[in-house]
């Protein structure tokens, strides 16, 4: 039961809870959109990508909690941005995983001539 205007965004019926996409239409619950989500940035600082590749592994956060002790509340707290782990832990991690951490050069900074 979706109310339309004839410019087509008046908004919900009143008996269906309905939700406001941020393109400014009304969507009732049970219609799917057709938004993506915005794409995630290049994961840059090292907790960052570590979280990346805890996500986008093989190994579950269930697997690698049974591993190396670390509870999966806190693997899934930290996955999610919300703590941090200790360097214990993070040594856990890194040596079932088999990470390794690999120094790359920076790009060269362009130079301007005559300056």
């Amino acid at each position: 039961a979706f109310v339309a205007s004839a410019c087509g965004r008046r908004g919900p019926s009143p008996n269906r809870p309905a939700k406001k996409t941020p393109g400014g239409l009304w969507l009732n619950n049970a219609q799917p959109t057709n938004i993506l989500p915005p794409m995630k940035p290049k994961p840059t600082s090292l907790t960052d990508q570590l979280r990346h590749f805890i996500e986008a592994g093989e190994m579950s956060r269930y697997e690698l909690s049974k591993i190396t002790g670390i509870d999966k509340s806190v693997l899934s707290k930290f996955v999610h941005g919300k703590c941090g782990l200790s360097m214990q832990s993070l040594d856990k991690i890194g040596e079932t995983l088999s990470l390794q951490i690999i120094k790359t050069p920076k790009p060269a900074a362009s130079r301007r001539k005559g300056k």
